[in-house]
């Protein structure tokens, strides 16, 4: 009895193992074309969302059909797939074939590389005739679905802007396209050298006396400007004599050339100290190059130098640098630079030994009074003197003292510290000396008495 019963619930055990197995589909979806696998396709079971394929388009679901049941796979870009699966299938690959073109349009200004927020395009497949437009937002981006191996012209138009058409074949998946537009008033200019023709960089135009630019390392500069009408039009270059003109620009115009011709001009710098004479060896350079050093008569000769805007700089040692931004001419042009002797900031301390400030106490430079200590024992000066120079402190009850110190024109502010003694400190230390002096000579003469009266034999090899 006992071995029946075990026996009906082994069987009733195993039945209900067998109703409640579980069977996992393991779904792959490839694209049809080059069966690459496709990620995040949608999957459905009997017309229910199931999940999505992983980024390596596999999806596994667990069931426990007895029966057949409908799988539908879905992915934008592609046809849908639908079949009948077995339920005790385990695994199914499901290949995609698709069926539109994504067409990524992104419109930007051809100056500014900036986004069109305001650009209207406009897809016209040409064996239909169907059309499609969209407005691009801040991005300056539109997005299309096309139909596979179509042929579309593409229409984008812009407020301001010249419209750019373009044909485009929808013979791949993904197409992504940039579109530059131009501003419908824009304008070139190419300025060039008068005589090689070589393109000039750094170049300012300006149009109706506003700047419109800089011309860059190929002598064009782009600058938006209206046509069918006269604009004046100066140009300046370093080196080169400026242009300027008052034209009628057509309305299909798009660019002017102009030539420069060189203009080397000659400058004279002549550099003199504070009482007017002449000072050779000074440096001067030109917009921070090296440009030559003044002779014995103070003059440096600069030649073929470009008109315009220059920055002169004449600098020497133990004097102030000089420097100036001066407007260059055709015209033989001479500089007159004057060089003020460099100062030095000095403050000088007064202390006795102790580091006790020193006030009322008289400081000279070099023999010259320069003034007298304050409260605080200092004497503060500007000097233009430069190289060894004495620096002397004297006050009554002290000892007069001095130091030497180097001044360096233009290294900033220089600290002289001077101790003073007083007269009456040294008076013990004179008294000291005096006494050991005098211990010193008694002692050696009562050395030299002793050694005389000795006995004989203690006078002998042992001394």
């Amino acid at each position: 009895m006992n071995i029946l019963r075990i026996l009906c619930t082994i069987v009733i055990l195993s039945f209900l193992c067998c109703t409640v197995e579980a069977v996992t589909l393991d779904i792959t979806v490839r694209d049809d074309d080059d069966n690459s696998r496709i990620a995040y396709a949608y999957i459905y079971i009997d017309d229910e969302y199931v999940g999505k394929t992983d980024d390596v388009g596999e999806f596994s679901y667990s069931h426990s059909y007895d029966e057949p049941f409908l799988l539908e796979v879905v992915k934008s870009g592609y046809g849908d797939w639908s079949e009948t699966i077995d339920e005790d299938d385990t695994s199914v690959n499901v290949y995609l074939t698709y069926e539109t073109a994504t067409l990524l349009v992104s419109v930007l200004d051809a100056d500014t590389i900036e986004p069109v927020s305001d650009a209207r395009v406009k897809v016209t497949a040409e064996g239909t005739g169907e059309s499609e437009s969209e407005w691009v937002g801040s991005s300056g981006e539109a997005e299309f679905e096309l139909t596979p191996d179509e042929t579309y012209t593409l229409e984008i138009t812009s407020t301001g802007y010249e419209t750019v058409t373009r044909t485009i074949e929808a013979d791949e998946r993904e197409i992504t396209l940039r579109c530059w537009l131009m501003k419908s008033d824009r304008f070139s200019f190419k300025v060039l050298d008068a005589d090689d023709k070589t393109p000039l960089s750094d170049a300012s135009v300006s149009v109706d006396g506003s700047l419109a630019g800089v011309t860059g390392t190929t002598g064009i500069l782009t600058a938006a400007l209206a046509t069918g009408r006269y604009h004046d039009i100066r140009v300046v270059c370093p080196g080169y004599s400026s242009f300027q003109q008052n034209a009628y620009f057509e309305e299909d115009e798009i660019l002017m050339e102009i030539s420069l011709a060189w203009s080397g001009c000659t400058v004279t710098v002549s550099v003199t100290d504070g009482a007017g004479e002449p000072l050779a060896n000074a440096a001067v350079s030109v917009d921070g190059a090296a440009a030559g050093m003044t002779d014995s008569s103070g003059r440096c000769t600069l030649t073929e130098l470009g008109e315009g805007s220059r920055t002169i700089e004449v600098a020497k040692d133990g004097y102030d640098t000089w420097k100036e931004t001066r407007t260059i001419g055709t015209e033989l042009t001479d500089i007159a630079v004057s060089l003020a002797p460099a100062t030095t900031a000095v403050t000088v301390l007064v202390e006795e030994p102790d580091h006790r400030v020193v006030s009322g106490a008289l400081i000279a430079l070099n023999g010259e009074k320069i003034g007298v200590t304050d409260d605080n024992g200092q004497v503060q000066d500007t000097i233009e003197t430069s190289g060894a120079c004495n620096f002397t402190a004297s006050l009554r009850g002290y000892l007069p003292a001095s130091v030497e110190k180097t001044i360096i024109p233009g290294t900033g502010a220089l600290s002289v510290t001077i101790t003073l003694h007083r007269e009456n400190d040294l008076v013990p230390v004179f008294i000291a000396a005096a006494i050991a002096a005098v211990m010193i000579l008694v002692l050696g003469i009562r050395w030299r008495t002793a050694g005389q009266y000795l006995p004989r034999q203690r006078r002998g090899k042992n001394l």
